[in-house]
């Protein structure tokens, strides 16, 4: 019988090891009725090892780690703490945290990063506190996605600051307005409206229900020659709606109907 009862209890810790996946190599691992307690730290590691599947903490600070690859950590939705500071992390891309609705503390102090990506931190309904002390922030437009991210969640204690020592929550809205990627002004509407979100501030143009998204105006080349570009199309397509109004007797649904169909 204790024969048999050794035999079950070892095949339950090794169907459990396969399922959530076992310790990384040169990482050290505690298991307890939470899951798995990751301490990877001060391991000289280049790279963020696969993790098991159950992890709920996990240590990997002082490091060489330069990269966070895009869904690392897709599979741990336990994870509640994260600890990657003092590491050579250069930027965030979209998608590095999605999902992680257990995570509450998220400590990215002391790295090189310099850019956060849009949708780098997508669906953290838990998180509490963000560290990012000890990184060189880029504050221009770069900036605006992560600013306006912040600014809609006051509930997330951060000490995020810009290369120059600011504050990225200290960023005043009206300098950032030129960076929203979605902003317009009555006149690129053409015969469509102007709408501001009333939430966060954006503003986007709309036709028949339909967002339309500008390209802001900077000083960039390559976006100047797309906004010249729309507004000629919108020049075009506003001369042919005023036409068919002429030509049909100013009938109104005709207007809408061959509006609503030359508009991209």
């Amino acid at each position: 019988m204790k024969v048999e009862m050794s035999v079950l209890l070892f095949l339950l810790v090794i169907s459990t090891s396969l399922v959530n996946g076992s310790c990384p190599l040169n990482c050290s691992c505690r298991n307890d009725v939470s899951g798995s307690f990751v301490n990877c730290n001060t391991r000289s590691l280049g790279h963020i090892p696969n993790l098991p599947r159950d992890t709920y903490e996990l240590y990997i600070h002082y490091n060489q780690i330069s990269e966070i690859p895009v869904n690392t950590f897709v599979d741990c939705d336990l994870l509640k703490t994260v600890y990657l500071q003092n590491n050579k992390i250069r930027s965030l891309e979209s998608n590095t945290f999605i999902n992680m609705t257990n995570l509450y503390e998220l400590n990215l102090s002391g790295n090189n990063i310099s850019n956060i990506e849009e949708r780098a931190f997508v669906n953290l309904t838990s998180l509490s506190a963000l560290h990012l002390t000890s990184n060189l922030l880029n504050c221009s437009c770069s900036i605006y996605p992560f600013w306006s991210w912040l600014i809609e969640r006051a509930s997330i204690g951060t000490s995020a600051k810009c290369s120059d020592g600011r504050f990225v929550i200290s960023l005043r809205s009206a300098a950032l307005e030129k960076c929203n990627h979605n902003h317009c002004i009555s006149h690129d509407c053409g015969l469509g409206t102007c709408y501001i979100e009333p939430m966060n501030g954006t503003a986007q143009c709309v036709f028949d229900d339909t967002y339309i998204k500008y390209c802001p105006e900077d000083e960039d080349a390559e976006c100047d020659d797309r906004i010249t570009n729309k507004r000629i199309k919108r020049l075009v397509n506003d001369i042919i709606c005023v036409s068919v109004l002429v030509m049909n007797g100013g009938s109104k649904d005709s207007l809408s109907i061959t509006c609503a169909h030359s508009r991209c």
